[in-house]
């Protein structure tokens, strides 16, 4: 089977690869691939931010269309600590985009706008794409650890750096966190009907600037147990 993993940062990655026995250099930006003896293991770094989540990745899978599953990795920040604590893994249930739409004070809406981000004979994406990440597993023989909490996410390209931003946003969407990439990978593997995961640890409390809010070296030692999961189960220990 041919995965990829991709981050937007190479220290994500860094983190994610930490317990495989590799000599690898991460570039800041861009895929290598590794070869391993059930198929082969592809590192994509994006860059931070939708945009260039989305280009890099769409432009990966172009390139490489034997890719069978990506795993999008990273750092998120969590709107409800209770639920999902710093340091905690969170599998992503569902993506949103909560700034296509129309603006108006109260957010952004779809209601009464027309336009949908993608279309094909069966999907239809406007802000918000569904991940299924228990069928994905399922139909590939994988089990996802429980103590990975599921919820939905808001993929923005402003991190939400005060307490009213961030309530206007769980007001609309209910999100359990926020990144800054994760509906861009999504999309590019709609568009290229490539099966897609999303896995977060928790860095910070959304919304939030108090530095006791903030652990994002936990949530990077979050990612080297979650790169050591993925990789035992798909390439052995």
């Amino acid at each position: 089977m041919n995965i990829a993993f991709v981050t937007a940062t190479a220290k994500e990655m860094d983190s994610v690869i930490a317990a495989m026995d590799r000599n690898v250099t991460i570039p800041d930006r861009g895929s290598q691939t590794l070869d391993m003896e059930s198929g082969r293991l592809y590192l994509v770094v994006t860059g931070i931010g939708p945009v260039n989540a989305g280009m890099e990745t769409g432009k990966f899978l172009a390139l490489h269309p034997d890719v069978d599953v990506v795993f999008n990795i990273g750092i998120a920040g969590s709107f409800d600590l209770d639920e999902a604590a710093l340091g905690d893994v969170v599998c992503v249930s569902e993506e949103i985009y909560p700034e296509f739409g129309l603006a108006t004070s109260a957010g952004v809406t779809t209601e009464h706008f027309s336009f949908n981000q993608y279309d094909d004979t069966s999907v239809h994406i406007g802000q918000t794409i569904a991940l299924q990440p228990e069928q994905n597993a399922a139909q590939l023989e994988f089990s996802l650890p429980q103590s990975w909490h599921r919820g939905s996410s808001v993929t923005v390209a402003g991190v939400s750096a005060d307490p009213e931003r961030a309530q206007q946003i769980e007001t609309m969407h209910h999100p359990l966190v926020e990144n800054m990439e994760g509906f861009a990978v999504a999309l590019a593997c709609c568009v290229q009907k490539t099966t897609f995961f999303e896995v977060r640890t928790i860095s910070n409390r959304v919304g939030s600037r108090k530095k006791s809010d903030w652990r994002i070296k936990d949530a990077l030692a979050g990612l080297s147990r979650v790169g050591q999961t993925l990789f035992n189960a798909f390439f052995g220990k």
